[in-house]
């Protein structure tokens, strides 16, 4: 599997296409909360 490291800013939406396999790693010292949402 490939791997890219992105570096997102605060309150920032990520998305992804269908079907992509993700693990989201916070590699940061603060906290942060991610919230996925599936659109079906």
């Amino acid at each position: 599997m490939a791997q890219r490291e992105v570096t997102m800013a605060p309150g920032e939406a990520y998305r992804r296409p269908l079907g992509v396999e993700h693990n989201v790693i916070n590699a940061g010292t603060a906290l942060m909360t991610f919230v996925e949402v599936e659109l079906k």
